[in-house]
């Protein structure tokens, strides 16, 4: 018997409890097939946060499917991911993004 609120379920695509496991956070961005609009999140597991996005799941990204993963960066703990998702959703002009995008394929 699970003890009333201790039990939380995950779903496919969401980001799990931090500290349930000892995995990378990964910061990425995916760029729309249907309009070129990018998305930038935080996922552990960033091939089911793809399917996610690509099925439809999230309401933030379901209009303008189909996706494609353009950039990855991956952080040792959920803490520095979310500083970097916020430090990139703040440059809002697609301009900025195209410029770091390039510059970290550049550095790979």
């Amino acid at each position: 018997m699970v003890e009333r609120g201790t039990h939380k379920p995950e779903v496919v695509g969401s980001i799990p409890t931090p500290g349930t496991k000892s995995m990378p956070w990964n910061v990425y961005i995916i760029e729309s097939l249907k309009n070129g609009k990018y998305y930038i999140g935080v996922t552990s597991n960033i091939q089911e946060r793809l399917k996610t996005h690509n099925k439809g799941l999230s309401k933030a990204t379901k209009p303008w499917r189909p996706w494609k993963l353009i950039q990855v960066e991956q952080f040792k703990d959920i803490k520095g991911a979310y500083r970097r998702e916020r430090f990139l959703k703040s440059k809002k002009s697609k301009k900025i993004l195209n410029l770091i995008v390039k510059n970290k394929t550049k550095d790979s």
